[in-house]
């Protein structure tokens, strides 16, 4: 689903081209647009080299998907794993009810520019972006530019250009609602291709709560001595969770074993709380972790979901143990799997990731095991760790971030 895109992208219809012919010349370009009319958006005075990434959705009525335009597209639920990988394209839509109604169950929207990555605003962003600027956030010069767009369109917008773009234009996915891309434009206001967005780089995960652990980084490690007595499984008693939900779409979590004889689980977890951001987790153990990868000290994969085994760990010694899903070596790297089911619900899958991820390129894996349950959201990263010294390396997060 996450392969790179082929080059030919078939034609959509008016206006789907202009967007690239804008990207190739200087903003400035924009001031003169022969219809006697100042421009809503402006980009400030040079040097204009800082770049806002906004969709703007046209009013061209949403048409239904080819075969040819899936294999070219982008689920609107899958743009923060598309970015990562590199893919673009089509962004489609297979939720609604009038995708539903298509052959193949898909609508092709009509952005300008290519989705995820959205459309390049070249402009001067420390005079043009804050408080007291000109655009008070990003999302109002992604307004401006609909609305000069929209002045230009072949088909008028219902309710004027104003009210549809304040409805229909807004950053792009993980843009950063007041800050730009520095230096992603040339002085003159030309958006560079290959400026290395920095969207395409996971988000490390930031550790709250360690309960008889310590973050160093990303990196989560049993500081605590072993303790038998408590926890579920016996010893799972030290942990931590982060505050960096899922609150929508597709998305994964992914983290490296820390050796080879680990004692530790890292898994999502249903948050039920008001604001999953910042509510304490007060159980540090195994219990509350709705799906979880288990790394045991016999060098085995198992997996873990409401506290109940599913391949897990051994009963009871002497007992017979459960069918593990693999062996596990320091350095191999898993994936926690969160696919939007376009329900209000997620598909949970466990995988492993045979070499690191590169920042905009594609990053397979392998998957292993697919929970019989679906997962509300939010959910958020939850980890236990039993034995001392045992380490969680190199957890990272992708999703699609709330704008702040």
């Amino acid at each position: 689903m996450f392969d790179s895109l082929k080059s030919k992208v078939p034609r959509l219809g008016t206006g789907w081209y202009w967007p690239l012919v804008l990207l190739a010349l200087p903003a400035c370009f924009l001031d003169s647009t022969g219809l006697g009319t100042l421009p809503e958006f402006d980009p400030g005075d040079l040097p204009i080299a800082d770049a806002i990434m906004c969709d703007i959705q046209m009013p061209d009525t949403p048409q239904c998907a080819t075969q040819e335009q899936i294999d070219l597209g982008v689920r609107l639920e899958d743009a923060a794993i598309a970015l990562t990988s590199g893919q673009h394209g089509f962004a489609l839509d297979f939720a609604s009810p009038a995708a539903q109604s298509c052959p193949l169950g898909a609508l092709v929207i009509p952005f300008q520019g290519d989705f995820p990555n959205g459309l390049a605003l070249c402009l001067n962003c420390g005079q043009q972006l804050g408080p007291s600027s000109t655009y008070v956030d990003a999302n109002a010069a992604c307004v401006a530019k609909c609305i000069d767009l929209m002045n230009e369109s072949e088909i008028p917008p219902p309710g004027g250009a104003t009210t549809y773009c304040q409805s229909n234009a807004h950053v792009s996915t993980n843009f950063p609602l007041h800050s730009c891309f520095e230096g992603a434009c040339s002085d003159g206001g030309t958006f560079d291709l290959n400026y290395p967005d920095p969207r395409r780089n996971a988000e490390p995960i930031v550790w709250n709560d360690t309960a008889g652990t310590s973050a160093v980084g990303n990196n989560l490690t049993r500081a605590a001595a072993e303790d038998l007595s408590t926890g579920n499984p016996p010893g799972f008693n030290a942990g931590g969770w982060s505050g960096q939900p899922i609150t929508k779409g597709s998305a994964f979590v992914d983290f490296e074993a820390g050796a080879s004889n680990l004692d530790a689980i890292l898994g999502v977890s249903f948050v039920s709380c008001v604001d999953p951001q910042t509510c304490p987790d007060t159980d540090p153990s195994a219990t509350d972790i709705d799906y979880g990868i288990v790394l045991h000290n016999d060098g085995n994969v198992y997996v873990i979901e409401g506290g109940g085994v599913v391949g897990g760990v051994p009963p009871a010694p002497g007992g017979t143990p459960f069918t593990p899903f693999g062996t596990y070596t320091q350095g191999d790297i898993f994936r926690i799997r969160v696919i939007d089911n376009l329900d209000g619900m997620a598909v949970i899958q466990y995988a492993t990731v045979p070499n690191a991820c590169i920042p905009g390129q594609p990053c397979p894996d392998v998957v292993f095991y697919t929970s019989s349950t679906l997962s509300k959201y939010p959910l958020r990263v939850d980890a236990s760790i039993r034995k001392p010294n045992s380490t969680l390396q190199n957890v990272t997060i992708v999703r699609i971030q709330e704008q702040q």
